[in-house]
C-alpha cells in the first residue's frame, strides 16, 4: 500500500519512500496524541496551502476549535512537528502547509474522513468569504485562493453560493474572464433556479458584455428577460431590469431602434 501511495505522490513532487513513511508515522502520532490537531490537518488538505487565515481554522466548527486554549494547543502540536509554519502579515496570523505534507495527507487519511474534511472546509470558507462590496475589496483577496480550492471538486448549494460570491468579487475587480468562469459554474451547479432576482444567466450576460462578447450576451439577456416575463410578469422590477440590460447590449452593437424601444418600455 505504501508503495502505491508513494507512486501517487512522486508524480507530483520528488520525494523518497522513506520520507513519505516518516510523514505517515508523524501523522499516526498526532492522530493518537491530539485528535484536534489531526482534524486541523485534514481541513488544510482542501485549502490553498499558503496564507491560510487563522480564523478559517479557529472558526472551522471542528470539535474544540472554538476554545482558544485548545486551538493554541492543537496548532502548537503541528508547529512542533514542523508540519505547518506560521506567518505574520500586517499584525494578522496566517499558516502555511508544505506541498509534500498536503499531498501526503491526501493519501494517508481514509476517503470517508477526507470527504468530511472537504465539507467542513467548504462550509467555513463559504461562511467567512466577504459578501459586501467594501468588505470584498478589503479582504476578498485573502479568501479567494481558499474559495477556489474548496469549490474545485465540490457540488451542492454551498459551493454554488460561494461561486456566486467569487463571481461578484472578480467582476467588481475587473477580472471578467475569472468572473465568467464562476458564473458558468453557478449555472452548472444550480439545477432548477428558484430565486429569479438572482438569475445567474443575467450575471453571466453582464460579464460577457463587459468583455465585448455582445452576441452571446444578447442571447442570454433575452433568455433571462423571457423567463422573468413568464414567471414574474412584464412589469416586475427584475423584469424591467432585464429589459434595460438587453437594451444596453443592443445599443453596444449598434441596434439602436430596438434598443430605443426597449428603453422606452422600461421608463
Amino acid at each position: 500500500l505504501l508503495s502505491q501511495q508513494f507512486c501517487d505522490i512522486q508524480r507530483e513532487v520528488d520525494v523518497t519512500e522513506s520520507i513519505l513513511g516518516t510523514y505517515f508515522i508523524t501523522f499516526d502520532r498526532i492522530t493518537q496524541q491530539m485528535p484536534s490537531a489531526a482534524d486541523l490537518l485534514r481541513l488544510m488538505v482542501f485549502l490553498d496551502r499558503q496564507n491560510i487565515p487563522e480564523e478559517i481554522l479557529s472558526q472551522s466548527g471542528l470539535n474544540g476549535m472554538d476554545d482558544p486554549v485548545e486551538f493554541r494547543q492543537a496548532v502548537g502540536r503541528l508547529l512542533a512537528f514542523s508540519l505547518v509554519a506560521i506567518v505574520m502579515r500586517e499584525e494578522k496570523t496566517f499558516y502555511e502547509l508544505h506541498r509534500l505534507v498536503q499531498l501526503s495527507l491526501q493519501v494517508y487519511y481514509p476517503t470517508k474522513q477526507l470527504k468530511q474534511a472537504r465539507a467542513a472546509a467548504l462550509r467555513v470558507v463559504s461562511r467567512l468569504f466577504p459578501q459586501g462590496e467594501s468588505e470584498q475589496r478589503e479582504i476578498g483577496h485573502v479568501y479567494i485562493p481558499h474559495a477556489l480550492a474548496v469549490t474545485q471538486d465540490s457540488l451542492g448549494p454551498i459551493a454554488e453560493e460561494l461561486c456566486f460570491h467569487m463571481g461578484r468579487y472578480f467582476r467588481e475587480k475587473g477580472s471578467y474572464s475569472d468572473a465568467e468562469i464562476q458564473f458558468r459554474r453557478c449555472i452548472s451547479l444550480q439545477g432548477k433556479p428558484k430565486d429569479y432576482g438572482r438569475e445567474y444567466v443575467s450575471y453571466l450576460a453582464l460579464t460577457l458584455q463587459d468583455q465585448g462578447k455582445y452576441e452571446e450576451s444578447e442571447t442570454m439577456h433575452r433568455r433571462t428577460l423571457e423567463k422573468r416575463k413568464k414567471i414574474l410578469g412584464p412589469d416586475h422590477p427584475h423584469t424591467l431590469t432585464s429589459a434595460n440590460n438587453l437594451a444596453n447590449v443592443l445599443q453596444d452593437q449598434g441596434k439602436y431602434e430596438e434598443a430605443e424601444r426597449m428603453h422606452r418600455h422600461t421608463l
